[in-house]
């Protein structure tokens, strides 16, 4: 359950009692009489610098349906809307028409030039900059109300240590993936809907909710579950027990467990494990192998695409593409007749996370001139986060490289989705010209 946000302290709120929020308006302990200046301020402790930096979505229609009730119930209330960005639903428009038409004077504010609300003689006085005209003006108020956000239960960090979900950055569950599995964890068998997602209005959470028991249905329906054959799995006489793999796991799918009275080793269940690979990377041991993408094929594929001389007149470039983005970016990419360097050999992997810095740094040995790695776009990894990963590991890689005398920029990641051929196409293009000016690798055998 999504709890109230109480503004204690912004625009005086707690010390003045004629500053309330929308839901103590509601209360009705606060009343109207026909004559009084009101002032709404809306984004009252949203859409902040920072902390609270996310649109609570439905203030601002909650706050246009309260002005127009309280419009309706006392026409000579006179009402000021100040807001700095009106975000209403699709049948917003009409609501906001009809504010208008009850006399509801409308104004903007700008971020950099906040209200300041000063009280004088009883009476509060609100300072405004109206960003639109350029003009800086000042209100005698009877009673300031502010729209304030929804926030994230305090529970959801326990509930989301307990079930091994995943939360954002503001503390509301994340989805699996914002368009393809928007109703699913990234854990199997766990479904979300309504404002615990993200702050949303009641028709959406029926929506949502009808959505998510549909979907908790089908393996009920079905009986059984299907679990993916690429899952990790843990060389246990290698296994020194250091957790780091455990640390990594979106999924909650390794958990340390006792061997024997002074070891620990790790044991991946293979009905969480989604197999991103982030987990083989992180071992320091090399413990952990991931079925069909196991290091040591990997490395053949390597090996392999240097098996031929790479032609002297164009850069050989090495491209690690995940599954789910990068390598349909590129399947897009010939279905659309988009062209990229034909010198380029592409090695597909789960996710890029999955890529090893010992894998960028073999395929320089072998003589490529550029290695690039193309993950989904931040925020929409099937995994997560472990394109984030990916990227720690390639700043890694940049500085050690650079630490023995080979440019960093011979290593690149970047970001690609499904559709995004065209864009692929760019960024092969882009590396491949950035190359030929730094110059072929030494080490490579040219036909």
């Amino acid at each position: 359950t999504p709890e109230e946000f109480k503004p204690d302290g912004i625009y005086g709120h707690g010390r003045n009692r004629n500053i309330i929020t929308i839901p103590e308006l509601r209360r009705g302990s606060h009343i109207i009489n026909n004559g009084e200046n009101m002032a709404f301020i809306l984004c009252a402790g949203a859409r902040e610098r920072s902390g609270r930096v996310f649109c609570s979505a439905i203030c601002c229609e909650e706050a246009l349906k309260e002005m127009i009730e309280i419009k309706e119930k006392n026409p000579e209330v006179n009402i000021y809307a100040l807001y700095r960005d009106l975000r209403l639903p699709l049948n917003g428009e009409k609501l906001y028409r009809q504010a208008r038409e009850a006399g509801i004077e409308f104004i903007r504010y700008d971020i950099d030039r906040p209200l300041e609300i000063s009280e004088k003689d009883g009476t509060l006085l609100l300072n405004v900059y109206e960003s639109s005209s350029n003009i800086e003006f000042e209100i005698p108020i009877d009673k300031v109300i502010l729209a304030t956000p929804i926030l994230p239960s305090r529970e959801n960090r326990e509930l989301s240590s307990i079930l091994k979900v995943p939360l954002n950055i503001y503390g509301f569950y994340l989805e699996a993936h914002p368009k393809l599995r928007p109703l699913d964890f990234s854990v199997d068998g766990i479904y979300l809907c309504g404002a615990s997602y993200y702050p949303q209005r009641l028709h959406e959470s029926v929506l949502q909710g009808l959505g998510a028991a549909s979907r908790a249905l089908t393996p009920m329906i079905r009986g059984k579950v299907s679990v993916e054959p690429v899952i990790a799995q843990v060389e246990q006489n290698l296994c020194t027990g250091c957790g780091r793999c455990h640390d990594v796991c979106e999924f909650g799918a390794i958990k340390l467990e006792v061997a024997s009275e002074d070891r620990l080793i790790a044991i991946v269940d293979p009905k969480l494990c989604k197999g991103c690979g982030s987990c083989s990377v992180e071992c320091p041991a090399k413990a952990i192998t991931i079925h069909h993408f196991r290091d040591n094929q990997i490395l053949a594929m390597i090996e392999a695409a240097f098996e031929k001389p790479s032609p002297r007149d164009r850069p050989k470039i090495l491209a690690f593409f995940c599954n789910w983005c990068g390598y349909a970016a590129a399947d897009m990419a010939g279905i659309s007749r988009y062209e990229y360097p034909p010198t380029v050999e592409i090695i597909r992997v789960m996710c890029s996370a999955r890529v090893d810095i010992l894998h960028v740094l073999y395929a320089l040995l072998r003589g490529a001139d550029g290695v690039l790695i193309v993950g989904c776009h931040p925020g929409d990894c099937h995994y997560i986060s472990g394109n984030l990963k990916a990227k720690e590991r390639v700043m890694k890689v940049k500085e050690l490289i650079e630490s023995v005398g080979i440019p960093s920029n011979r290593v690149r990641i970047d970001w690609a989705s499904a559709g995004e051929g065209l864009r692929l196409s760019k960024i092969i293009k882009e590396f491949t010209d950035e190359i030929e000016v730094i110059g072929y690798n030494p080490l490579r055998r040219c036909g």
